[in-house]
């Protein structure tokens, strides 16, 4: 059954009064669930009825401008065969009244799952295999030293040549290929001896348990040492090995919901170019030093890794609003985030321990400490050039793990990222498909347990 009005409005969307926010476009998809009492079946008049009656805003009028049901098949999803789904198309200027249409549509007996598709969600790429990472690489140019004449390579020439080899290789680098082997001149290596041996000797007052623990692994492990930058593609198979991250090259500043997406797939983004040799203790800027030094030991512990993945996750499909949500709370965790310990706060953000000025600042009084929260951090504004004025300390990073997953459950989202790490795919699941998922998981790892403990259940 489909059913459309469209009244006098241009294109079905209803001009807002003078000072009111403007009406926007969403489907509401309901699905139905069989009366398994009655052989399967439902009524679809009464519970259509039922929908109906609840497309009422608070604060303005919801406009009904199509309707149609379709009959639910075996292969859309097993929980729903025999039942029916409803596709509504609103009018609505105020996206939580959407929001509370759903809530209340979904609080009826008979529904299984409601959905809100905007027009942005319908209309948005979604990567859905580590390869097509190769399509996520959109770089921003706010810190290029040809385009920044403040940037302490703007006047060198041959650095600026040097560099742009070297973005080059990442430009061209596509998923499969061997990861770029450069070989790093005396300006480049002497910048990374300098940041290398000045930040490790902080280590011990400054940086969390976790980050030196895996800082000592990857000098064990991966070729950390200050005579010489490490090979990517050694730090990349040690992290395999230990969180099941990768790294793959990066030409630059990626934007937040491409760099995030890489996260989805357990990929690093990764720069190979240095910061001019003038300044070695600081760059506004990523670079190997700040990857290195900064990231890379942390993305050796799991939990972490697992926290940086989820933030990725959670951006797959997201609306722009959340994916600057998302970019915000990345910003005041991994990279300038901080830890309670024993002894005191620690640093665990790569920004804070890739620089020698981000750390003394971290650790005076001219930046605010706050507990970390993901609702308000995210809302925090930040400063990417200067000294941030405000940092957020967690409790630990397990505890920042679990608020975060938190916090993204309690995001709207109509279908939830999974990744298999086996297939390296993403799937984008309904939520009562990804609740009969978890509960197939969840049995399947019982039975295994029961099996290999016969005795202990």
């Amino acid at each position: 059954m489909s059913v459309s009005t469209n009244g006098n409005e241009e294109n079905g969307q209803q001009s807002p009064p003078n000072g009111s926010k403007p009406n926007a476009e969403y489907w509401i998809v309901v699905h139905i669930k069989p009366d398994k009492s009655k052989q399967g079946t439902v009524e679809p008049i009464p519970v259509i009825t039922d929908i109906l009656s609840h497309l009422k805003g608070k604060s303005g009028p919801i406009h009904l401008r199509h309707f149609e049901t379709r009959i639910e098949s075996e292969e859309d999803d097993s929980l729903l065969s025999g039942g029916f789904s409803c596709i509504l198309k609103i009018i609505c200027s105020e996206e939580e009244e959407v929001h509370d249409v759903c809530e209340n549509i979904g609080n009826l007996n008979s529904v299984t799952a409601t959905v809100i598709v905007n027009s942005e969600t319908v209309s948005r790429w979604i990567p859905r295999h580590i390869s097509d990472l190769d399509r996520c690489a959109n770089i921003l140019t706010k810190f290029q030293p040809e385009l920044q004449t403040d940037h302490p390579g703007f006047h060198d020439m041959e650095y600026r040549k040097r560099r742009q080899q070297i973005v080059e290789a990442a430009l061209n680098y596509r998923y499969g290929n061997p990861l770029p082997d450069i070989e790093y001149n005396e300006n480049e290596i002497g910048a990374w001896r300098k940041a290398y041996t000045s930040l490790k000797a902080l280590h011990p007052t400054r940086a969390c348990k976790e980050y030196i623990q895996g800082f000592s692994l990857l000098e064990r492990h991966a070729g950390f040492t200050p005579d010489r930058l490490p090979r990517m593609q050694d730090v990349s198979n040690y992290l395999e090995r230990t969180s099941g991250f990768r790294l793959r090259p990066a030409a630059g500043l990626v934007s937040p919901r491409d760099f995030l997406a890489n996260f989805a797939f357990r990929v690093f983004p990764c720069t190979q170019y240095t910061r001019h040799h003038s300044r070695p203790m600081h760059t506004p800027e990523p670079d190997c030093i700040h990857e290195y030094l900064g990231h890379m030991p942390l993305l050796t512990n799991r939990k972490f890794a697992d926290f940086s993945h989820q933030i990725g996750l959670a951006s797959i499909g997201a609306s722009d609003e959340v994916v600057t949500k998302l970019a915000t709370l990345y910003w005041f965790t991994v990279e300038f985030g901080m830890c309670h310990e024993d002894d005191g706060i620690r640093a665990l953000g790569a920004a804070l321990l890739s620089s020698y000025g981000e750390l003394e600042n971290a650790f005076s009084d001219k930046a605010e400490k706050r507990e970390f929260d993901p609702k308000t951090t995210a809302l925090q504004t930040y400063d990417d050039v200067g000294y941030q004025p405000v940092l957020f300390v967690c409790q630990s990073i397990e505890t920042m793990e679990k608020q975060l997953r938190d916090y993204t459950n309690s995001l709207f989202a109509p279908r939830r990222a999974v990744y298999d790490p086996y297939t390296q795919k993403l799937e984008m699941l309904l939520m009562p498909k990804l609740r009969r998922k978890l509960i197939d998981e969840s049995y399947d790892n019982l039975k295994k347990l029961s099996e290999t403990f016969p005795h202990e259940f």
